[in-house]
């Protein structure tokens, strides 16, 4: 038999993909890295599962597997929509005994300077998109618990409502902004305000709206 080649990659779980939030934490605004916690560890929590409301909590195994995967090939979105792509995973520290912790890249792009600014001002919660066979999970119907021992994650979302009181953001890094040199090759030299006052498209706007 031939030798599986490990690529690091974990394959999805056949089964549906849940949204659980939580709260933003911490920002540093150094590099565009967002730290946030995913999933909080032991905090049971009241949440919607199959039309009715659950007691759920993440055990301290759930995300073991993400130990020895790249990260990068989760994707960071706004309220879980796949179109809203904002950044990806840099790292993943499933052993913090607080919970998952995940280190976000923003992407350089309207949506991503956008979301990394309402972080910054607690406007905006963590979310995991996540799956869990029925074998990693241990329900009790009498009690309407449900422990995951085991879980896939699908995605990150920023959220406004968060579900878990403990999944936060905790830290945000943004690159300075950099004023290119008026002689660096391949860009056009900064302009000055008169230069824009006397520019004739400028002009005509300012006329159209009567200034």
């Amino acid at each position: 038999m031939a030798e599986t080649e490990n690529t690091g990659v974990e394959e999805r779980p056949k089964a549906p993909v849940e949204f659980r939030s939580a709260e933003v934490a911490d920002l540093d605004m150094d590099q565009r890295i967002v730290t946030v916690i995913v999933a909080p560890y032991e905090q049971p929590t009241p949440v919607m599962w199959k039309g009715e409301v659950w007691t759920e909590q993440f055990e301290r195994t759930a995300w073991d597997s993400l130990k020895n995967m790249r990260a990068d090939r989760v994707r960071a979105n706004r309220a879980h929509d796949r179109k809203m792509t904002c950044g990806r995973a840099v790292k993943f520290r499933p052993s913090d005994p607080r919970g998952l912790i995940s280190e976000i890249k923003m992407a350089k792009t309207l949506l991503g300077d956008e979301t990394l600014e309402l972080c910054r001002d607690n406007c905006l919660s963590v979310s995991a998109g996540f799956a869990a066979l029925p074998s990693d999970q241990i329900i009790n119907r009498s009690e309407r618990s449900r422990r995951v021992k085991s879980a896939f994650l699908d995605h990150i979302g920023f959220v406004e409502d968060p579900a878990y009181p403990g999944a936060e953001v905790l830290e945000v890094r943004e690159n300075e902004i950099i004023v290119p040199d008026e002689d660096m090759p391949g860009l056009p030299p900064m302009r000055s305000i008169d230069d824009w006052r006397n520019d004739p498209v400028f002009a005509s706007v300012n006329n159209y709206f009567g200034k």
